[in-house]
């Protein structure tokens, strides 16, 4: 491989995998080579020891990275793409997770405001929430471009794990956890709600 192709090969690397010399090239390149030899669990296991951006990075590097992230449902989970649900009794649930990338990579281009967060004894999660476009992230058109993306991963990503299922807007705050929160307005997935699900709520 010519000089050049080796530095647009390093270039597509994770900033944690990146290398910084030739030498460290030519031990990532055989690193590279020695994870995609490993089985997949093994393999699985390695990628989910990567920082959740990196984890994400990584369906760049190769075909087999880009089907281990799109088929693995741990690494999917870690990433917030797939349910993580519990199918134990409720006081054994961790605490809820909100998604890492909304208050770190995205966080600069949504204002994300979340009043409440319940979880019934029947395991639905319920959440008081708000999100929208901030207006500086898209006047950069490069930045917008990327956010705005068809396929952006972040479109799919829950807001939070486990996922919330019913999403209420911050004005029925006043209703929360009352008899008349029943007359508030709210969305239901059972899905769980995507971070686009909570832009796209209509009339917000």
């Amino acid at each position: 491989m010519s000089e050049n192709g080796q530095i647009a090969e390093t270039a597509r690397l994770p900033l944690s995998l990146r290398p910084h010399s030739t030498n460290e090239l030519i031990q990532a390149r055989d690193v590279q080579s020695t994870l995609l030899e490993l089985p997949y669990e093994i393999l699985e296991a390695v990628l989910l020891h990567l920082p959740a951006q990196d984890l994400l990075l990584s369906q760049r590097i190769c075909h087999r990275f880009r089907y281990m992230v799109a088929s693995s449902k741990a690494i999917r989970r870690a990433l917030f793409l797939e349910p993580a649900h519990h199918d134990g009794q409720l006081g054994d649930w961790r605490l809820l997770k909100f998604n890492p990338f909304l208050a770190n990579q995205l966080a600069g281009s949504f204002h994300t405001r979340v009043i409440g967060v319940h979880r019934g004894k029947e395991g639905t999660v319920k959440m008081v929430a708000h999100m929208r476009y901030e207006k500086e992230a898209l006047l950069d058109d490069h930045w917008a471009e990327i956010l705005l993306h068809e396929h952006a991963s972040w479109k799919s990503m829950l807001v939070s794990q486990p996922p919330a299922t019913l999403l209420m807007h911050p004005s029925a705050s006043l209703f929360w956890k009352t008899a008349m929160e029943q007359r508030a307005q709210f969305w239901r997935d059972d899905a769980g709600f995507t971070i686009l699900d909570a832009l796209e709520c209509a009339d917000w």
